[in-house]
């Protein structure tokens, strides 16, 4: 096989020649034409013509004969290949945008939703056919909305290529979901936008946590402004957290004779 993927043209093989029938002679093959096929896609294949009755001599018109079925075979085989690629290609995505542990969208230029993935439902708490009824204006958080629309904006005059910021999204149930959203666009040409492509990852856990290392910062702050030297946390002899545990006179300020004056709220 070797030498038909090396020709350009059917090659023979028979007995009595250079290239004598092998392996097929048990199958009552008496002469083959072998040519190679190289489709656009993949591997390069082998098929050919023989007969079991007689050798044969092959004219040069059935050796083009056999070399025209070759090509418009590889053109089919080439578009075979092409769709299994494309099928398989379309089956990875799916599977990847759908199982997706972050919300992932598809966008269009107007807002709306072209498509969404489960994970962003879960996110917003509409199902899908609701979401792709809404604009992605419709459930942003009022506040942020403006910020976002001038990203939007400036990715659309191809001022930047992506960007990622902190938004809250209001949920299908009243509540603000924080989030962290990332954007990036495809494009048909430069000046032709398709589609941006949102990936919406939930952070309202995260941010919970961080204001409530906020809330419990602030007393230690204000008591140390307030108590100075005699702060609660000294005065009390425990940690900034019992404050209620202190007697009220104790968040006043003063230092004369080294003892807290009277509350001066």
């Amino acid at each position: 096989m070797r030498e038909a993927l090396e020709s350009d043209s059917p090659v023979t093989y028979t007995d009595g020649t250079e290239r004598p029938i092998t392996t097929a002679k048990m199958f009552g093959v008496q002469i083959a034409n072998v040519y190679a096929i190289f489709p656009k896609l993949g591997e390069p294949w082998v098929f050919g013509m023989h007969q079991c009755s007689h050798p044969r001599i092959w004219t040069e018109e059935e050796k083009k004969l056999l070399k025209e079925i070759g090509r418009r075979i590889s053109d089919g085989l080439s578009s075979a290949l092409y769709l299994r690629e494309l099928q398989q290609n379309e089956e990875r995505f799916r599977a990847t945008f759908e199982q997706a542990a972050v919300g992932i969208a598809h966008v269009s230029p107007d807002g709306r939703w072209i498509r969404v993935n489960r994970k962003l439902c879960d996110i917003v708490g509409y199902n899908k056919e609701e979401l792709l009824k809404k604009t992605f204006q419709e459930i942003i958080y009022h506040e942020d909305l403006d910020a976002d629309l001038d990203h939007f904006r400036r990715m659309l005059a191809g001022e930047i290529q992506t960007y990622s910021v902190e938004m809250r999204y209001i949920h299908k149930n009243g509540s603000i979901i924080w989030t962290n959203l990332t954007v990036s666009m495809v494009r048909y040409t430069l000046d032709d936008p398709a589609y941006f492509i949102s990936v919406i990852e939930d952070i309202s856990e995260r941010q919970a946590g961080r204001s409530g290392e906020n809330q419990t910062r602030r007393p230690a702050s204000a008591s140390a402004k307030i108590g100075g030297d005699w702060s609660a946390g000294r005065w009390c002899g425990t940690r900034l957290q019992q404050h209620a545990q202190c007697d009220p006179w104790a968040f006043g300020a003063g230092h004369a004779a080294n003892r807290p004056g009277p509350a001066t709220f």
